[in-house]
């Protein structure tokens, strides 16, 4: 489930990234293929996104080390959340202890699980830093580090320990204050996945005074209108305010690489209910109607833009990023 991209699950290849809510800075990772990561990718939420890292680590064992890296998620702190959940853990409720955001209640692992996570991984809090040639050093840092490691316990020699101190002090050392290297780069034109039209400008053109004008016509159609059927102006709506379905909500993941839309349907407790998968927004939007798993009139509408936008981005090549609202 969600989305990241995978290099290797073999056990040469020990650490795992995560780029918070930088997309963009996971997509430049993965395409330099760097020796020694297996699986780099986003996280955006301090729920379900934390749930998705556990089950993916648990999945390879050989996985070690997660960077975090990338920018904070704003109101959800994600990266606060996996730090204070390697450090702390999880309460009864399985609420990570000390998390700055909304919910951090992870409901789709369990307590053992979360303590499986803690005792695999070593964490390397680089939080804020979004230049991809720093996180590849201290990838390769870390790389080494495991390299040596695991060629000590193969031969059962120790490593010095004077080298083993220099690198877990320079491994665990956190930064004096967050990275603010500005680095974008939008490869497909957008970098939240919309699409945006330009129109060029053109030539004003003079119209004979017996073809009706844009004005005019218009004037023409107002009158008609006025006297048959009542004309509504739209209302503006703030895009951030959304109308909760009582029957959940739905995370959308276009795999392009095999021709799928996948939607994640999660209950608005956090808990994930079931995976729809689908060739196109059609047939998916459907199945969801047809199945009753949408009840809000304002979320249909907002399901069928959201899975138009994504079957796009797959056809044109763009990315596709999810609208919050």
């Amino acid at each position: 489930m969600g989305e990241y991209h995978v290099l290797s699950l073999e056990a040469n290849c020990p650490v795992t990234i995560t780029t918070l809510a930088s997309p963009d800075l996971a997509d430049q990772i993965y395409e330099a293929k760097p020796r020694g990561l297996s699986i780099v990718g986003k996280a955006e939420t301090e729920n379900i996104g934390i749930d998705k890292i556990i089950r993916n680590v648990l999945a390879v064992p050989s996985i070690r080390y997660l960077i975090l890296c990338g920018e904070e998620s704003d109101g959800h702190f994600s990266g606060n959340t996996i730090s204070c959940l390697i450090h702390h853990g999880v309460d009864e409720h399985r609420r990570v202890i000390g998390s700055k955001g909304r919910k951090p209640v992870l409901t789709n692992v369990t307590i053992d699980e979360v303590n499986a996570f803690r005792a695999q991984i070593t964490l390397i809090d680089r939080i804020g830093c979004i230049d991809p040639e720093i996180i590849l050093e201290k990838l390769r840092e870390v790389h080494e580090l495991h390299r040596i490691r695991s060629a000590s316990d193969a031969a059962s020699d120790s490593i010095d320990d004077s080298m083993k101190n220099s690198f877990e002090n320079r491994m665990e050392k956190p930064m004096e204050k967050p990275m603010t290297e500005s680095w974008t780069k939008d490869r497909e034109g957008s970098t939240v996945g919309s699409l945006q039209h330009r129109t060029p400008p053109g030539s004003v053109k003079t119209v004979s005074s017996t073809v009706p004008t844009a004005s005019t016509a218009s004037t023409a159609m107002t009158a008609m209108t006025a006297s048959t059927a009542q004309v509504v102006q739209a209302a503006g709506k703030d895009p951030h305010r959304v109308k909760l379905d009582p029957a959940g909500y739905f995370v959308i993941v276009p795999k392009p690489q095999v021709g799928k839309i996948l939607v994640e349907h999660y209950a608005n407790t956090n808990e994930f209910l079931r995976m729809i998968r689908g060739d196109n927004a059609r047939d998916i939007y459907w199945t969801i109607i047809d199945q009753g798993w949408v009840t809000e009139l304002s979320h249909a509408a907002y399901l069928g833009k959201e899975l138009t936008r994504a079957e796009l981005s797959m056809q044109q090549g763009t990315k596709y990023v999810q609208d919050k609202a």
